[in-house]
């Protein structure tokens, strides 16, 4: 009846605390969103919807590009710092999950005490080794200042979740763990365009360098030739110091082109989490031109739900909107219940008697009162955080809007770029075999064929810039893709 009449007091309690709360908490702001166009200003107005595949990368067609990626996922020590803090980010959803369950605690302990002896009563060690006091009589009493207690309490506490503070606590670490799971998406889209991007380099560099050493041969004969025929006196000096000019610019180029493919060697290395001269291979094995991927004709705007950083800024969007609710809960009363259950005796062999049970029932309210402005102070800033976060949204929104629009752009003119460079590389290749017709007739010079075929591996270097470009270009529209 007790118990009854406690809990009625505290519902009471409870009940003016609400009345004074509910006067004074603030509103929850408004929720903010951005509608997203339905298509992409670049895309044409064909029928044709984007099938985007996960594993974007094997488009290419290349085996050795894909073993990189694969490499760069296992190895690449960011991913796995993105992943340890994405465990880190769970643990904690964990954690507020167990705020809002009952706490149970078992506290057994012992303690031995002494009473004071600095007092009147003289005191004298017994034969049994206890001090005993001497009572007025002069008898001894059965009284000693040592004692022992033993316990075994059983605990039981649990917060009352009546504003749903502890449900939004969750949510919050909810939140912010899947924000921490889009960041890994993220940092791995963002390794594997990176290999990517330093893979397609090597190889347009690899297929320049062997362009340039055709170049050189052919220079060589232009320039072997002017001395000849400067020795010949049909031509002044002028002739071949300029073809020996040309050797030497190519001879430069060469060199430089060398050193580039070293360096992206090695960043494919650093990419892939491997040691120096792990990828020295890659120097011997060429491949061009890699498999350009198609591009569907187009692509709605809502593919843009899959990039990982604007569903990362809208779970950080959600933790921030949770936060705010605790906030606002924090201005109402808090209702915490708690029990005790045990037994408590001076003797072990007696702890488990039934005189030994004890056990305790309780209620607790807590309501603010005066805080010196300290929760408002606290929802002002989770309200301006959930601003912030709604507008860091809208941005990241609308750069990627700009980012696919830009990419399907670029694309779509490197495209045209690289199909001018193919009828000119056929048109050189034409006049080639054109100058060789002519001198096999005895009607050209052989620096008239050198000519054109010089002419012919530089229209091939232009070729392969302009197919670099747009693989490039198909690789940063689909970054910006996501996912």
């Amino acid at each position: 009846m007790r118990v009854m009449n406690t809990l009625c007091a505290s519902l009471t309690a409870l009940s003016i605390a609400l009345s004074l709360s509910g006067c004074h908490a603030p509103a929850l702001p408004k929720d903010t969103t951005l509608a997203i166009p339905n298509r992409f200003n670049a895309t044409s107005s064909a029928s044709t919807t984007a099938q985007l595949r996960p594993d974007w990368w094997v488009e290419f067609n290349d085996t050795t590009l894909n073993s990189l990626v694969h490499q760069a996922l296992e190895n690449n020590p960011n991913i796995a710092a993105s992943a340890d803090r994405l465990s880190a980010a769970m643990a904690q959803t964990a954690q507020a999950h167990a705020d809002r369950l009952p706490q149970l605690s078992l506290s057994p302990q012992t303690s031995r005490r002494k009473a004071s002896t600095a007092t009147d009563k003289p005191w004298k060690v017994s034969s049994n080794g206890h001090e005993s006091a001497l009572s007025s009589s002069g008898l001894f009493l059965d009284t000693q200042p040592y004692a022992t207690d033993w316990q075994a309490p059983l605990q039981l506490s649990w917060e009352v979740d009546l504003w749903g503070k502890l449900q939004a606590s969750e949510n919050v670490a909810g939140a912010q763990a899947e924000a921490s799971q889009e960041d890994l998406r993220n940092a791995r889209l963002s390794l594997v365009a990176s290999v990517a991007q330093g893979y397609i380099q090597l190889r347009a560099d690899q297929a320049s360098a062997q362009l340039l050493s055709k170049q050189q041969a052919v220079q060589q004969a232009l320039f072997e030739n002017s001395q000849a025929s400067q020795s010949a006196g049909i031509t002044d000096l002028t002739a071949a110091t300029q073809a020996q000019m040309a050797l030497f610019a190519l001879n430069n180029q060469q060199q430089a082109m060398s050193l580039h493919i070293s360096d992206d060697i090695h960043t494919l290395e650093v990419l892939c989490g491997l040691m120096p001269g792990s990828l020295a291979g890659l120097r011997s094995s060429q491949h061009w031109p890699l498999n350009l991927p198609q591009t569907p004709a187009s692509l709605p705007a809502s593919v843009l739900k899959q990039r990982p950083d604007i569903r990362r800024d809208t779970d950080q969007l959600n933790a921030a909107r949770a936060q705010v609710k605790v906030a606002r809960a924090d201005f109402f009363p808090s209702l915490n219940l708690t029990t005790s259950l045990g037994t408590e005796s001076s003797s072990l062999s007696s702890l488990l008697s039934a005189g030994s049970l004890l056990w305790s029932l309780g209620a607790r309210i807590s309501q603010p009162l005066f805080d010196g402005g300290r929760l408002q102070a606290n929802y002002q800033a989770a309200t301006a955080q959930f601003e912030e976060a709604a507008h860091n949204y809208q941005a990241t929104v609308i750069q990627a809007l700009s980012d696919v629009d830009k990419g399907l752009t670029a694309l779509q003119i490197s495209k045209t770029s690289s199909e001018t460079a193919t009828r000119l590389v056929t048109a050189s290749a034409q006049l080639t075999a054109q100058q060789q017709a002519r001198f096999s007739a005895g009607m050209g010079t052989q620096d008239a064929v050198n000519q054109a075929r010089l002419s012919e591996y530089q229209q091939q270097s232009a070729l392969v810039t302009s197919q670099t470009a747009a693989l490039q270009a198909w690789l940063t529209l689909r970054q910006a893709l996501g996912e």
